[in-house]
């Protein structure tokens, strides 16, 4: 009702608010909202307090994993995250960029085997060019890639993208292939692995949502052969410490798969199937394409990209 909006409501909704609400959401915690802000603890403690006002809500409550939000700050999330955005993107889309000066958080989405090879030269890249630069990793599932990027959870997503929609744009960072990695002593087999040995070792397979098939199993069919998995894993970097000493075999993309034989006695071979190619690329949202410290982002992980 219109008698609700009175003065003091309206001078109550600081921006401030909204910039604290954002930095909970995302870290859960008032210490690390706090740190994301660069705001002390008992300032955060006041935003959220002067929020649950506002709100005439908890907005988050406590649990042992943290601060949980309400349904009305789940309802807030989306919104308050576009405004944030498009008022970024505004503010300084005609500002230049100064890396070295910028005390920023970028929100990145990606698998773990991506972040382990690219976040090592990245992050060497940034200590020298934008030490004041935070980076945050997230684990996102690829079907949630459209909603995290246009919501603003994460600033860009990285991954193999093949049928990735909504309004986003994707830059194609590098190409990738599915290997075999396998323990050659308790597999009893040496590289390169036969078509026979393979499909006669058991498998191990990377799926996020819990699959038991995928790409692999469908080259097989179209050689009339099938494969047995033993289990199924929700991340690529398990794959290697489960492989040291099983006799099974996974297969996993080459650049993860070379990073752990280097470490380990696992072995590294082609599968003897044919399989797709991998294209690894980087989405973000249309609206913060003109972002100028995303711009910067980008051209800095495809630079890392292309030399790594």
């Amino acid at each position: 009702m219109i008698d609700d909006i009175t003065p003091r409501n309206a001078k109550s909704l600081d921006l401030n608010l909204l910039l604290a609400f954002e930095a909970l959401m995302r870290a859960r915690s008032v210490t690390g909202a706090a740190k994301a802000l660069g705001v002390g603890q008992p300032a955060m403690s006041a935003a959220l307090k002067r929020l649950r006002v506002l709100l005439g809500d908890e907005v988050f409550v406590r649990t042992k994993n943290g601060l949980t939000p309400t349904t009305r700050a789940v309802e807030l999330e989306p919104v308050v995250t576009r405004a944030l955005q498009d008022l970024r993107n505004a503010v300084f889309a005609e500002r230049p960029f100064d890396p070295a000066a910028e005390r920023r958080a970028f929100h990145i989405g990606a698998s773990d085997y991506i972040a382990a090879g690219l976040a090592p030269p990245l992050l060497q890249a940034m200590e020298r060019d934008a030490p004041g630069v935070t980076l945050v990793f997230h684990h996102t599932r690829k079907d949630h890639v459209p909603a995290a990027l246009e919501d603003g959870v994460i600033d860009l997503a990285l991954g193999y993208f093949p049928e990735l929609s909504g309004p986003l744009k994707v830059r194609r960072l590098y190409t990738d292939e599915l290997v075999c990695l396998f323990d050659p002593q308790a597999c009893g087999v040496a590289p390169p692995l036969s078509l026979a040995d393979y499909v006669r070792l058991p498998h191990l397979l990377m799926s996020t949502r819990g699959e038991t098939s995928g790409v692999v199993d469908e080259a097989l069919n179209a050689e009339g052969r099938s494969r047995r998995v033993r289990a199924s894993m929700p991340y690529f970097l398990s794959l290697p410490f489960c492989l040291y000493g099983l006799k099974a075999v996974a297969c996993a993309p080459r650049r993860m798969a070379e990073l752990c034989a280097n470490a380990t006695r696992l072995a590294v071979s082609p599968v003897p199937a044919p399989m797709p190619a991998l294209e690894v690329s980087m989405a973000w949202a249309i609206r913060a394409d003109r972002d100028p410290g995303l711009v910067w982002l980008r051209g800095l992980i495809a630079s890392v990209a292309a030399s790594a």
